[in-house]
């Protein structure tokens, strides 16, 4: 089973169903391509083809619920098994990232979905949120309080006066409530009210953990819909911490990842050393204008890919199932049980030979 898991999700937008606006797609189970029109030397319209393969592709048909059924379920088994995950969501600015994660008014994200399960399957739930914005770190559930990092030795980040608070069923507006009025927000090309920072949801059972991480959408400055310093040196942050995410990922066949240039990457440490389960879901939006960004988005999931060769190749099996981990290791314990029980009745043997060798001498010698 591969610890990395790769998701495509297509966004319905209510221009999408206007076919002049929208670009050519086909999708297939976990195949997705993209039709980019072009015009040649004779003033023709030509089709460049794109394609690209992930482990599931979903169209403008699935909903919050049906990306829940394929990816929440395996969070909550992974946290049930004790096993740690990772689920974020990158794509470009107005995609449909934070309303996947957080939903809207009207329809539940996969942090409303998660709770509603999980507060069914324990009562001792707790829930922190931190924001990176212009990389640094701020409690969502602390008015906004900067957060003091401590880096362990193994690399990892602890977050030293970040709150933490008991999760129940009761909060679960609350929750999104507050997430939504902390996060800085700015004015894109394609959104008037953009997330600008880095979202990080964690949910806690007893020492193992869900983190749900909603990337800030990245944006080419030549897209930028207001060119004000202040949304340059914004834009200019998030492209750099996507950039450092981009560098662990072609970094992941050598000795040395460089995590530690982006807080962003820091947090995410855990998916470059596969100690965690990792799902990742990139949104495309289906407009002409877009598909560009489409493109860099969908190539950016794809190189991901090299951390499923490495990691596969690298490491064996994940035993999720606690009991074929327990009967593999009472088969070594019986193996070493009966290797010492083989060694201790030869020796046995050998000291019973020994005796009745000592035994036919004291006779000769008596005899003598």
């Amino acid at each position: 089973m591969s610890k990395i898991k790769i998701y495509s999700r297509i966004r319905l937008h209510p221009e999408s169903t206007i076919k002049k606006k929208s670009y050519k797609v086909t999708l297939r189970e976990s195949n997705i391509q993209l039709f980019q029109e072009k015009v040649n030397v004779m003033n023709d319209k030509i089709y460049s083809k794109k394609g690209f393969t992930f482990d599931k592709v979903f169209d403008i048909d699935y909903n919050n619920e049906d990306i829940y059924h394929e990816i929440g379920h395996q969070l909550i088994e992974n946290i049930q098994a004790k096993q740690n995950s990772i689920f974020y969501v990158y794509g470009q600015t107005g995609s449909g990232k934070t309303y996947t994660l957080l939903g809207n008014e009207s329809n539940d994200g996969i942090v409303q979905l998660l709770i509603n399960e999980l507060v069914m399957i324990s009562d001792n739930i707790t829930f922190s949120g931190i924001q990176i914005y212009r990389n640094k770190c701020y409690d969502i559930f602390n008015s906004n309080a900067a957060v003091k990092e401590c880096e362990l030795k193994d690399g990892s980040v602890k977050f030293m006066n970040l709150t933490s608070h008991q999760l129940l069923l009761k909060n679960r507006s609350n929750i999104i409530e507050r997430i939504n009025k902390a996060r800085h927000v700015g004015v894109s090309s394609s959104n008037d009210s953009s997330s600008r920072s880095h979202l990080i949801f964690q949910i806690n059972i007893g020492n193992y953990y869900i983190k749900l991480v909603d990337l800030a959408g990245s944006e080419r400055a030549s897209r930028s819909k207001y060119n004000e310093n202040h949304n340059m040196r914004e834009n200019a942050d998030i492209n750099l911490s996507i950039l450092a995410l981009k560098e662990c990922i072609r970094n992941i066949n050598k000795s040395k990842i460089p995590y530690r240039n982006s807080k962003v990457t820091k947090i995410l440490k855990p998916t470059f050393s596969n100690t965690v389960c990792t799902y990742i879901l990139s949104t495309i939006s289906p407009l002409k204008k877009d598909i560009q960004d489409s493109i860099n988005t969908l190539k950016y999931m794809s190189d991901f890919k090299k951390f499923k060769r490495h990691y596969n190749k690298k490491l064996p099996p994940l035993y999720l199932n606690k009991r074929d981990a327990i009967n593999k290791l009472n088969v070594n314990i019986n193996y070493e049980l009966n290797k010492k029980e083989l060694e201790r009745t030869k020796l046995l043997g050998l000291i019973e030979n020994n005796i009745e060798s000592l035994k036919d001498l004291k006779i000769n010698i008596i005899d003598s």
